[in-house]
Formats: C-alpha cells, sequence, structure tokens
C-alpha cells in the first residue's frame, strides 16, 4: 500500500512537506571568480550591429560630403581617450539633441562609441569613403 504522500496526503512520520532544496553552484576559487572582473574590449576591435553599421556609415557619407573628413578625424584622434566619457554626455545631451536627430539613432550612436573599438572603426570607415 502507498504511503500517504504518495497518495496526495498528509505526511508521514519523517516525511517533509518541503520540496528538496535547490543545490549550490559548485565553488568556484577566487581568482576564478575576479578573473573577468575587470576585463576591457579590445581597443582596436568594434563589431558594430546592423543598425549601428548602418547609422555610422550614413554619419561618415555626410562627413565626406561636406569634405571635413580631416578635422573630422583630428577631433576623433583627439576624442578617443575620453570615449566612454563622451558617450555618456551623448546620453546626457540626448533629451536636447533629439529635437534635432531621431531620438533613436542618438541613442544607438552613444551606446556604439561605448565600446573602445569603436573610435578606430569610425575611423577606418572615413578612411575608405575618403578614398
Amino acid at each position: 500500500m502507498a504511503s500517504p504522500s504518495e497518495s496526495g496526503g498528509l505526511p508521514g512520520p519523517g516525511e517533509s512537506r518541503e520540496p528538496p532544496a535547490p543545490q549550490a553552484p559548485p565553488r568556484r576559487s577566487w581568482r576564478e571568480t575576479f578573473r573577468h572582473a575587470f576585463a576591457m574590449d579590445d581597443p582596436d576591435h568594434a563589431d558594430p550591429t546592423e543598425p549601428e553599421r548602418a547609422l555610422v556609415d550614413r554619419l561618415c557619407r555626410e562627413i565626406v560630403r561636406r569634405h571635413m573628413t580631416g578635422p573630422a578625424m583630428v577631433f576623433l584622434e583627439s576624442y578617443r581617450p575620453l570615449g566612454g566619457v563622451s558617450a555618456q554626455a551623448l546620453h546626457f545631451f540626448q533629451p536636447f539633441g533629439s529635437v534635432f536627430v531621431d531620438p533613436k539613432a542618438w541613442e544607438t550612436l552613444a551606446k556604439f562609441l561605448e565600446r573602445r573599438g569603436a573610435v578606430n572603426y569610425v575611423l577606418a570607415r572615413l578612411e575608405e569613403m575618403e578614398a
């Protein structure tokens, strides 16, 4: 005959109503835990998504069309060390910039420029379009 717990009744003596406790994940050493705590993206490589690529290409075409490639490249080279801070500034000024520019494009550009290799990618695209 089945016990009451197997048939859906009350638990018998020594039986628990509580579900079994979930097992803890395996312990990792502190080295494994902090191995990638301060990891950074590759500074020479950024893989833009398709919307980011289209936005950067549109921006670069406009710069080349206005013959502003030289000043833009000088600005981007000087901007490189402050890339993360400047991207945060774009986020801060989004309410004002969205009056003149599509807010979605502004946000996409700001998120792209947060990555370390983004400036190198934009510089490479400018050089390709200028040639």
